[in-house]
């Protein structure tokens, strides 16, 4: 064997002879100490499995389900910072004003342009429109003017029909029937006159009835003689000037018209401009809006970043507003626990800086891809009772994982020493043992024990402080 070797196997002895020594001397210290101090008094209770709903636990932190950091989308200088850290603030409210003259310079310029293109296109369009109906109604008369010049020359150039012809002679045959009857009658009260049977008056009735029909027949006649000798050149030439006339008229009517759809494309592109200069107004109008910076939504202001003076840009922080009426607590669950979790599903959130108060939540939001360095999935909870609680506290999620049986004791029984849990322990023999336990979760004051006690083991459960170990326990009646 090397010398090395030798000198392991000799610290080996060491260690051993010192832990034996070491042990004798504890006991006989606890057997002089135990024999030393009287009995303490405590009540005791038999360690038993109870059933109690267990939970996988992820650390995480307390966080508003709204959070808006405010930043202008202007470069200015900021004339009036309107609130303080802690001030409430409702959807809407001014919070910030930035410099904003020559925006507003803008606005009255688009305000301008918009009232000045409007006018046009109103004109353009009126003018438009007065000019469309006028060339419609031309073109309506002048049609209506070459149809009737069309039709007559085409009367002149045929000439008198046949039937017109039949209609002239019938007008004279009836004339003359009336003028024959008449003259008879004017010939008898001459007659009659003249035997003085009738007066003057009447002889003047009927000579006049005479002349009146013998006028009538001499007409009918001379009608009747125009009808037989047809159109003459002079009528043909009037014709023909009549149509050309009316068809002139008819072209100028045409080309009013085609004016008419110039003025109404003009008319068009004035309202074009004029919607754009609207644009440029309601464009102008943003810009200088964005001169005032308001809440998004109701909330506290948590942080002011800016006083009036400074000079901010379009991604500078100027103010940070929360949402205080809902929070959420922001976790980070093991994969294997996250992929059996869906939103809806019911969890525990404890606050340890509120002394461990525990409150119901909802799992509201499961990240879909998991952190590849720590296995882990962000999942997010809202939280129902949202009393006391503030942005950025420790949290933990607790997700149900359903219920098992466990060794619990009382909460009281449960000692804190030197960032340990320790349990007095009584053995079959009476006395107290200090013993190291580890702790799973509390529910309705009963603490399961993971590991360190065993069911049916005794524990003191009072008086904790006055017990030392290996001192003997008399039990106190409850």
């Amino acid at each position: 064997m090397t010398k090395r070797g030798w000198v392991w196997i000799a610290a080996g002895v060491i260690v051993v002879a010192a832990a034996l020594l070491w042990n004798a001397r504890r006991g006989a210290h606890h057997s002089t100490h135990a024999r030393e101090l009287p009995p303490v008094q405590a009540e005791t209770m038999t360690v038993r499995r109870i059933p109690m709903e267990s939970f996988s636990v992820s650390d995480g932190t307390i966080r508003p389900l709204q959070e808006a950091t405010l930043s202008p989308k202007i470069m200015s200088s900021v004339v009036a910072v309107m609130v303080r850290e802690g001030d409430r603030v409702r959807r809407g409210q001014e919070l910030v004003r930035l410099e904003a003259a020559d925006l507003q310079a803008g606005v009255e310029q688009a305000g301008a342009a918009l009232s000045a293109a409007s006018a046009s296109a109103e004109a353009a369009s009126s003018a438009a429109r007065m000019e469309q109906e006028a060339a419609e109604a031309d073109i309506r008369s002048a049609t209506a003017a070459v149809q009737e010049a069309r039709a007559y020359l085409q009367m002149v150039q045929t000439g008198p029909r046949r039937q017109e012809r039949a209609q002239a002679n019938i007008a004279v045959e009836q004339a003359k029937a009336q003028y024959d009857l008449a003259h008879s009658e004017a010939e008898r009260m001459r007659a009659l006159f003249r035997q003085d049977v009738v007066s003057k008056q009447r002889l003047e009735q009927a000579e006049t009835a005479e002349a009146v029909a013998k006028a009538a027949l001499e007409s009918a006649r001379q009608q009747a003689d125009m009808v037989a000798e047809g159109s003459r050149a002079e009528e043909l030439k009037a014709a023909r000037e009549r149509l050309a006339q009316a068809e002139a008229r008819l072209a100028a009517a045409k080309s009013r018209r085609l004016a008419a759809e110039m003025r109404r494309k003009e008319a068009v592109a004035a309202a074009g401009q004029a919607r754009q200069a609207r644009a440029g107004l309601t464009g102008a109008k943003t810009m200088a809006g964005y001169s005032v910076i308001r809440a998004p939504f109701d909330g506290v202001v948590t942080q002011r970043l800016v006083d009036p003076g400074d000079q901010v840009g379009p991604g500078s922080p100027v103010l940070v507003l929360e949402d205080r009426s809902r929070w959420q607590i922001e976790a980070f669950v093991p994969e294997a626990e996250a992929t059996a979790l869906k939103p809806g599903d019911r969890a525990l959130v404890r606050i340890d800086s509120l002394g461990g108060d525990e409150r119901e939540a909802c799992i509201s939001e499961i990240r879909p891809g998991g952190d590849p360095s720590t296995r882990t999935v962000r999942v997010k909870a809202d939280i129902r009772d949202t009393s006391r609680l503030a942005s950025g506290l420790f949290g933990r999620l607790l997700v149900p994982r359903g219920v098992r049986s466990v060794v619990a004791v009382p909460e009281n029984a449960i000692l804190d020493r030197e960032g340990m849990a320790r349990i007095w322990v009584v053995g079959k023999d009476g006395r107290a043992e200090l013993r190291v336990v580890t702790l799973g979760e509390t529910r309705d004051g009963m603490t399961a024990i993971l590991s360190g006690l065993k069911d049916g083991e005794k524990v003191a459960i009072t008086n904790l402080d006055a017990i030392q170990e290996g001192v003997k326990i008399q039990e106190a009646a409850r």
